[in-house]
């Protein structure tokens, strides 16, 4: 009996699942017509995250074959040159037409690799770049119909390079009404000389009304005379023009009335945010009365900030409805901290920096919590904390770094008896083991560990003894992270046996470089 055949949107709808499965996705070119446009479509509207950074000189390449004459002859002064052979041969597709997603810093990276590869001498202050990037921005604003993302980062430092000009924009004004996502980064090399980039920020309020989540980044360093209150306005009035923002997230800002900028723009869409992030600003005389009004928000972040006080957390709605809380090393008093952590019954999800027996008191209000990463900085409250993460009988995730107190091994082994069954990721960030005690842990541990990052000071071949044999015992281990003993070590011939052996159980093995890392990992 033949199958039957799938409807055309069923198949599109598969293969829209296989989007970030690049391996599949190519495979899926050869089945007929029907799935090889759907899959090319899939594959070039973000064409620079579904291949490898080295190849990106090719895409690069691509694009050139869709430049008009006038684009091509713009580039004849640079001696640079379509391939006529290549020419010869159109396209199989418009893969300019796919295209969704803009970065500046992508392009322009792009097209170092590709004049590199193609004389081998480029870097980003060749002329030819931008003279690329010119008649590069204005082929895709003739082709493009929908920009559904746009990174524009005009820093020197991060090899910034200029967007197109307002006159390649205004042939494609309706793409810009599909514009979903906005990501905006400048730091203390920005120096304003971004002409058509600034353009674009400043038209861009008239062009696009639909953005639902934002990422601003304003590196400023008042004490350097590093102010950006010019290019908080353009993004405030980004943000005034849009309806529906869910995700804002703002970074690095330090100035009093650059944060009061960007912050009292959003009061058109705060009873619309479910997402909300701060990272790296100073609160200090800032009023946040706009939070008050934070109905809808599901996840708040404040990482490496200052300056939030207990009147700022009064301005919170009486009881936040959020599934997420990360505070993450942050510059203020425990009890703002513990205010917030008050606020939230119903998380399932929490990040905490600096852990207290104030804070964990708060967060027993949440009964549901299910990912859990904590920062331990003393032993004297070890009881309240087990009795804590007993709490939770489905608790899934669990990340604990307490490498700044002595009773590392006393912690150990007493965690292994509270773990409950349900904790598949463990991540332990320890300033001394012993291997006996390590190995009390896995005696005592029930839960089915799928992923275990263990970063020990030092980590020998002892321990990775003990380790294997959890391993050769568990059989649900398939992610394995471990500590660099120190940059100048490397594992010896006894270590790599162990960990080959480790890795012929079907574990997924790597190092991570260093405590200051892991502990960023986990809670940024």
């Amino acid at each position: 009996m033949p199958v039957p055949l799938l409807p055309d949107d069923c198949i599109v709808n598969i293969l829209e699942q296989l989007e970030y499965d690049k391996s599949t996705l190519y495979r899926c070119l050869f089945v007929n017509r029907f799935w090889c446009i759907y899959a090319v479509r899939l594959l070039w509207h973000r064409p620079f995250s579904s291949s490898h950074r080295d190849k990106h000189y090719m895409i690069i390449k691509t694009y050139l074959l869709f430049f008009n004459e006038s684009e091509q002859k713009s580039l004849i002064p640079f001696n640079i040159t379509v391939d006529y052979q290549i020419q010869q041969s159109p396209p199989l597709f418009p893969y300019a037409k796919y295209l969704e997603e803009f970065s500046d810093l992508d392009f322009g990276l792009s097209i170092e690799v590709f004049l590199s590869n193609s004389d081998g001498q480029s870097n980003w202050s060749d002329r030819r770049v931008d003279a690329i990037l010119i008649s590069l921005w204005r082929m895709l604003m003739r082709h493009c119909v929908k920009i559904k993302s746009m990174k524009i980062r005009p820093s020197l430092f991060l090899y910034g390079f200029d967007g197109p000009d307002i006159e390649s924009i205004m042939h494609t004004k309706s793409a810009f009404d599909h514009l979903r996502e906005f990501d905006f980064y400048v730091d203390e090399y920005y120096d304003g000389t971004f002409s058509r980039t600034i353009d674009l920020i400043q038209k861009l309020p008239s062009l696009c009304s639909g953005i639902k989540k934002m990422s601003i980044c304003l590196e400023e360093d008042p004490a350097y005379e590093i102010e950006f209150e010019e290019e908080a306005r353009w993004i405030a009035e980004i943000i005034e023009a849009q309806h529906n923002i869910v995700d804002f997230k703002f970074s690095a800002s330090k100035n009093m009335r650059t944060v009061s900028i960007v912050s009292s723009a959003l009061v058109k869409n705060v009873n619309r945010l479910t997402s909300l992030s701060f990272i790296g600003i100073s609160f200090n005389g800032i009023s946040l009365n706009l939070l008050s009004n934070l109905q809808c928000l599901e996840r708040l972040v404040f990482s490496i900030c200052s300056g939030l006080t207990q009147t700022h957390v009064h301005s919170f709605p009486q009881t936040l409805k959020l599934q997420e809380l990360r505070l993450d090393r942050n510059e203020w008093v425990n009890e703002v901290d513990v205010g917030l952590i008050q606020k939230c019954k119903s998380l399932s999800k929490i990040v905490i920096n600096n852990l207290t027996t104030e804070k964990i008191a708060a967060a027993r209000n949440s009964t549901n919590i299910n990912d859990v990463t904590v920062e331990m900085k003393s032993v004297n409250f070890l009881d309240e904390f087990f009795k804590w993460i007993r709490q939770y009988k489905m608790l899934v995730k669990l990340h604990i770094k307490n490498s700044y107190f002595e009773g590392g091994g006393q912690f150990i082994t007493k965690l292994g008896e509270i773990l409950p069954p349900s904790l598949v990721y463990l991540g332990l960030v320890c300033e001394v083991i012993e291997p006996k005690e390590l190995s009390k842990f896995f005696r005592e541990c029930n839960a089915p560990l799928e992923t275990l990052i263990i970063a020990l000071d030092p980590l020998g071949f002892e321990h990775l003894s003990v380790i294997e044999s959890f391993v050769t015992t568990s059989y649900t281990l398939r992610l394995l992270s471990l500590s660099n003993r120190s940059d100048s070590e490397i594992w010896g011939p006894r270590e790599l046996a162990v960990i080959e052996r480790i890795k012929q159980h079907g574990v997924e093995m790597f190092d991570y470089v260093s405590y200051n890392y892991c502990l960023a990992g986990c809670f940024l």
